[in-house]
C-alpha cells in the first residue's frame, strides 16, 4: 500500500491527458476514421494479393492468418504509442521544463503517467472501437466472394462462371471444403473456356454441391490423353456429394474422363440425380464418372457420346462401386464386374417421353430415401418438355415414396 501511495500524486496527470485528448471530438473522429481507412486499405490489398496468387499460403500464412496478424500488429502499435517525446520537446521549447524540474514531483514519473494517459486514450478510442468494428467487418466479409455461409441452412451460392472457377481454384489450392455446402442458383455457361477439374492432381472435393436442377453448359476439359495420372471432368477427385446437376454440352477428354467427376476418393463419394449430355473421350471414359470405386452413383443418366479404349455409359472402371437406377443411351452402361440390375441402356425414343419421366421419378424418390437424406440433399424430379428431360420443382412423388418408406420402417421397428 505504501508503494502505491507514492504514485498517487501522479494519477491526475494521466487523467488530465486522457480528458484533454478525449474532449476534442473532431480530433477523435478524425483519428478513428484515419485508422479505419488504413485497416480497410490493408485488408483489401492483402485480399487482392491472395486472390491473384496461385498459392493459398504465402510465407507460411493463409489469408485469414495474415489478416489477424496485421490487425493485431496494427492495433498493438497504436495502443502502446505514447506522445511523451512531443510533450518534453514542447516544454523545452517554451521553457516550462525548468519550472517542472524544480517542483516537488519526480519529472520522470510525471511524464510516465502522462504517457499512460495517452495510452489509455488510444486503448479506449482506437483499440476497443476500431477492433470491434474491424471484427464485425471481418466476420461479415469472407475471403470467398460467394453469398452464403457454407452451411446446410445457408450454403454458398454458385451463380456464375466466376463463382465456379473460384471454387475450382480454392479446391485445387488444397481446401477440400469438408462439411461445406454449395448450391447452384443459376444456369452457368462456361463458354468453352479451358476448365481445370474441381479437385485436380492430388486435391479432393469433400463438400456437398447441389446443382438445384441447373445446368453447366459448354464445358471444355482437355487433359493429356497419354498421362495415366491425368483426370478430366467438371469435378476431378471427389469424396463428397454432387447432386441435381446437368452437364448440358461440351467435351471432356483425358486419360481418365467422366463428365460429372473423374474419380471417387473415398466411400463417402456420391453422385446422385445428375445428367450428362456432353461428349466424353478417354482411355477410360464414363458418361458420369471414370473410376468411382467404393463410391455411389444413383439415379443418374447419360445422353452424351462416350468413346475410348474402355468406355461405358455411366462408369468406365468397376471395382466396389454401387450403381443404382442409372440409365444411358449407350449399349454398355457399366463394366462387366459391376452388378446394377436397376440400371438400363435405353433408346432415345423411350427416354424422352412423359411415361419414362413418371417411372424414373419413383427411382429418384427411392434414391432420396436411400442416399439423399443421408447426404442432406433434396433431389429434384424430372419431366419432359419439347423432347428434352429437365428438372422440375415438384417433389410430389418423392414425398409420397418418402412417407411410405418412413411408415414401413416404423412398422418394421415396431
Amino acid at each position: 500500500m505504501f508503494k502505491l501511495n507514492r504514485y498517487k500524486p501522479y494519477i491526475p496527470f494521466a487523467r488530465n491527458v486522457f480528458q484533454r485528448l478525449i474532449s476534442y471530438k473532431a480530433n477523435v473522429l478524425f483519428f478513428m476514421f484515419g485508422d479505419l481507412l488504413m485497416l480497410a486499405v490493408t485488408y483489401y490489398l492483402w485480399k487482392a494479393i491472395y486472390e491473384s496468387s496461385n498459392e493459398s499460403i504465402l510465407n507460411g500464412f493463409g489469408f485469414n492468418e495474415m489478416i489477424i496478424y496485421i490487425f493485431i500488429s496494427f492495433i498493438t502499435s497504436v495502443m502502446i504509442s505514447g506522445d511523451i517525446s512531443h510533450d518534453i520537446s514542447r516544454e523545452v521549447k517554451d521553457g516550462s521544463i525548468a519550472i517542472n524540474l524544480v517542483r516537488p514531483l519526480n519529472y520522470e514519473k510525471r511524464m510516465l503517467f502522462q504517457g499512460l494517459g495517452s495510452i489509455l486514450y488510444n486503448f479506449i478510442v482506437i483499440f476497443i472501437i476500431t477492433f470491434s468494428i474491424g471484427t464485425k467487418a471481418e466476420d461479415s466479409t469472407s475471403v470467398y466472394s460467394w453469398n452464403g455461409e457454407g452451411t446446410l441452412s445457408n450454403p454458398y451460392e454458385i451463380q456464375s462462371k466466376a463463382d465456379l472457377f473460384e471454387l475450382a481454384k480454392y479446391v485445387n489450392q488444397g481446401n477440400d471444403f469438408s462439411g461445406v455446402y454449395f448450391s447452384q442458383s443459376k444456369d452457368i455457361n462456361l463458354n468453352g473456356d479451358k476448365w481445370i477439374p474441381i479437385g485436380a492432381n492430388d486435391n479432393i472435393f469433400y463438400g456437398t454441391y447441389d446443382g438445384n436442377g441447373h445446368v453447366v453448359s459448354n464445358l471444355l476439359v482437355q487433359t493429356n490423353m497419354q498421362d495415366e495420372n491425368a483426370i478430366a471432368g467438371l469435378f476431378g477427385n471427389v469424396g463428397g456429394t454432387i447432386a441435381n446437376l446437368e452437364i448440358e454440352s461440351g467435351k471432356v477428354s483425358g486419360y481418365h474422363a467422366g463428365a460429372i467427376a473423374a474419380k471417387a476418393s473415398s466411400s463417402t463419394a456420391l453422385i446422385i440425380n445428375c445428367y450428362n449430355k456432353a461428349e466424353v473421350e478417354g482411355v477410360y471414359a464414363g458418361g458420369i464418372a471414370d473410376n468411382f470405386a467404393e463410391g455411389v452413383i444413383a439415379s443418374c443418366w447419360n445422353d452424351g457420346n462416350v468413346h475410348g479404349d474402355i468406355s461405358n455409359g455411366i462408369i468406365a472402371f468397376g471395382g466396389d462401386v454401387k450403381v443404382y437406377a442409372c440409365n444411358s443411351k449407350s449399349d454398355s452402361i457399366v463394366p462387366g464386374d459391376v452388378v446394377s440390375t436397376t440400371s438400363h441402356a435405353l433408346g432415345y425414343d423411350f427416354v424422352y417421353t412423359p411415361g419414362y419421366a413418371a417411372k424414373y421419378n419413383f427411382k429418384i424418390a427411392l434414391a432420396q430415401a436411400i442416399y439423399g437424406n443421408k447426404a442432406h440433399v433434396k433431389l429434384k424430379q424430372i419431366t419432359v418438355e419439347n423432347n428434352q428431360i429437365i428438372y422440375e420443382d415438384s417433389t410430389k412423388i418423392i414425398d409420397i415414396v418418402e412417407n411410405q418408406v418412413t411408415k414401413e420402417v416404423l412398422i418394421t421397428n415396431y
